[in-house]
């Protein structure tokens, strides 16, 4: 096998390991938020969305919604920041869509773990759950279908291997029959000679 298609099946088999924990974790995430749906307290948050605009290596500008919040259990203050991209209802998301430029609050419904009110989200946790899932799914099964290419990468090169002894023990093979001949017509032309021979010298064992 060539460097080339080592690097390939190097990378192949990266992937399918890189996809594979992905998608672990994804499973796992999901599960953790399942339990947390059925525990979620939710309380009122102060979100600050901003609009931060980067210039990318084409020298394009692309912008990026940042949401930071705060809210409070307890008397106790926590804060957490991530955009509700998941927001079933859309509400809140179309606030954020509202005034792209600058700084922008208003208030938001915040889900959190009564046991841990630091993990919390503007996305309920069942939505979460269903998300992670997902992700999951669509990590295994690329994962699967990366392992797929590298085994046929794999029985491909086998194939490829076992052919070269075949054409190297070509050479010592019998010599090919000179043109016009075949090796019956030399085996008779040999036994005629040696009947010739014979018939020609009839006592010739008996005198040895």
């Amino acid at each position: 096998m060539s460097t080339t298609r080592y690097t390939s099946a190097g990378g192949l088999v990266l992937g399918v390991l890189v996809c594979f924990a992905l998608g672990i974790s994804s499973f796992v995430r999901s599960g953790q938020d399942a339990s947390m749906a059925a525990t979620q307290r939710t309380a009122t948050a102060q979100v600050t969305k901003t609009n931060r605009t980067r210039i990318d290596s084409s020298g394009h500008s692309q912008s990026t919604l940042s949401c930071d919040y705060r809210f409070t259990v307890d008397g106790v203050l926590f804060a957490g920041s991530g955009c509700p991209v998941l927001d079933p209802n859309e509400s809140i998301r179309q606030r954020l869509l509202d005034g792209l430029t600058g700084a922008h609050q208003f208030s938001a419904t915040v889900y959190y773990d009564p046991n841990d009110p630091s993990t919390n989200s503007l996305t309920e946790f069942a939505a979460r759950s269903g998300y992670d899932n997902k992700m999951g799914i669509l990590l295994i099964g690329l994962g699967i279908i990366l392992l797929v290419l590298v085994a046929l990468g794999m029985l491909m090169s086998n194939n490829q291997n076992t052919s070269v002894p075949a054409r190297a023990a070509a050479p010592d093979a019998p010599a090919p029959v000179p043109e016009g001949s075949s090796p019956g017509e030399q085996q008779f032309l040999e036994d005629l000679d040696h009947s010739l021979r014979s018939a020609e010298n009839p006592d010739h064992s008996s005198t040895n």
